[in-house]
This record gives structure tokens, C-alpha cells and sequence, in this order.
């Protein structure tokens, strides 16, 4: 018999690719746990970070330095990120921190410390994890 997902359900894998054409890797500070941080900083205009990829980011240990972080941008109405990769993450993957109204959707997180996507304070609103 063929192995199909309704017939064999333990057999079932996710499967991605971790290369994009647009890298960002950050330099190794030499302990292995601080990387490069991207921040959209109380911008309130719409972003779009779509198809790159992130290695070696976060800087473990340090309270808002994640690979991805929406810091305080309220109604971000209309920003996205997706369909990226985050390889060796340091601390966390993607973090909205008091902003409202982003997508996160299709991104792939390998190799990463802690959790990945999350909310900072629980006032955030009409975010979308897809």
C-alpha cells in the first residue's frame, strides 16, 4: 500500500527549504549567543519583510534583542512578515511587542533557542499567526 497521511498518519513530515536569496547572517561574537537584532522601532508605517533569511540572530540573554521585533509600533495596519527563514536564532524568532494588526505567516524557524513567535504584553490586538 502507498504511505499517505490518512492511511499512515505517524509517517507525516513537514518539509521546507531553508535557503532564500536574500541573506542577512550576523558575525559570531565567539561565545556563540549574541547575534544582530532587526527592529522596526514605534514606526506606525506599514512593513513588509518578506522572503530573507535571518542566521545567527538574536542576542541570547537580551531583554527585545530577537531575530524579528515590532517594538511598540501600535497599528501597524497592513504589515506582513512571511514566507522567511530563521536558522540559529539566539533568542526567540519573530516578537510584536505593544504593535497591532500584523501578519506572520509561512516562516520557518530552525535551529532556534526558546520560543519563536510570540506577544510581549498581552495588549496587542488583531495580530495573525498563520
Amino acid at each position: 500500500d502507498e504511505i499517505t497521511l490518512t492511511n499512515e498518519p505517524e509517517f507525516a513530515v513537514e518539509v521546507a527549504s531553508l535557503t532564500r536569496d536574500v541573506v542577512f547572517t550576523a558575525s559570531n561574537d565567539g561565545e556563540g549567543h549574541i547575534g544582530a537584532h532587526f527592529i522596526i522601532y514605534h514606526t506606525d508605517y506599514e512593513q513588509r519583510i518578506v522572503g530573507a533569511k535571518f542566521d545567527n540572530f538574536g542576542q541570547g540573554g537580551i531583554l527585545g534583542r530577537y531575530p524579528i521585533h515590532f517594538h511598540m509600533c501600535h497599528d501597524s495596519y497592513g504589515s506582513v512578515v512571511s514566507k522567511n527563514v530563521i536558522s540559529n536564532s539566539n533568542q526567540r524568532c519573530i516578537f510584536i511587542h505593544d504593535t497591532n494588526e500584523v501578519t506572520i505567516e509561512d516562516n520557518v524557524a530552525w535551529n532556534t533557542h526558546g520560543h519563536c513567535y510570540a506577544t510581549e504584553t498581552g495588549n496587542e490586538r488583531n495580530n495573525r499567526f498563520l
